[in-house]
């Protein structure tokens, strides 16, 4: 008899981080942050999912003294996250698996639109991770028992988009530096256009 694994949701946050460690740590080695972005949507996904039951189906906003403003708050959040979860899911493949980075493993770059040309509507690849992390940020407030985990989750992801924009600004300078005279009469480059190239404003 085979016993049924229990939604996500309904996993307190160690077992969520054994469950979550198990699913990507094949691939880990190989694709860390790809790892590191999937493990992290899921949880946001999950603790979504745990905070909607207890605030709207269990009316817990009565009894945590959540006004107007804050289910305002949490409704904005809720479909900012959607919205991120639907762009990351979309396509074939699926835009999480061309989240970008160079060989040394820093996030670069921007996503790419129908026409195969970097899609400067969107968030660039290091502004969706940056922005899956203030969401995870976010709900950590909302959710005591995930506290800890959302909120190491996010400081994660944050650290992963600190250390690619130093190493941007690192090669942004670099190429500005290197340009010759007439590289700067004819077609010169800036710190600003460099980094832009790279998916950072």
């Amino acid at each position: 008899m085979t016993t049924e694994k229990k939604p996500l949701f309904e996993l307190s946050a160690a077992e969520l981080d054994e469950e979550l460690t198990t699913m990507f740590d094949p691939y880990r080695s190989s694709h860390p942050i790809r790892c590191e972005v999937g493990a992290s949507l899921m949880a946001a996904q999950a603790a979504t999912q745990r905070i909607c039951l207890r605030v709207f189906v269990q009316k817990a906003d009565v009894s945590q003294g959540m006004n107007g403003s804050s289910l305002d708050a949490l409704g904005k959040l809720f479909n900012d996250f959607e919205a991120l979860n639907g762009y990351l899911l979309e396509g074939e493949p699926p835009r999480i698996d061309l989240v970008l980075w160079d060989a040394a493993g820093f996030i670069n770059g921007w996503f790419l639109d129908q026409r195969g040309r970097p899609d400067l509507q969107r968030e660039s690849c290091p502004e969706t991770v940056a922005s899956l992390s203030s969401m995870l940020q976010a709900l950590a407030q909302y959710d005591e028992g995930w506290k800890a985990l959302l909120e190491r989750r996010a400081g994660s992801l944050a650290s992963y988009v600190r250390l690619a924009r130093e190493k941007a600004e690192i090669q942004a300078r670099g190429k500005v530096e290197s340009q010759g005279w007439l590289k700067r009469l004819i077609s010169p480059t800036s710190m600003e256009r460099e980094l832009l190239s790279l998916g950072f404003r």
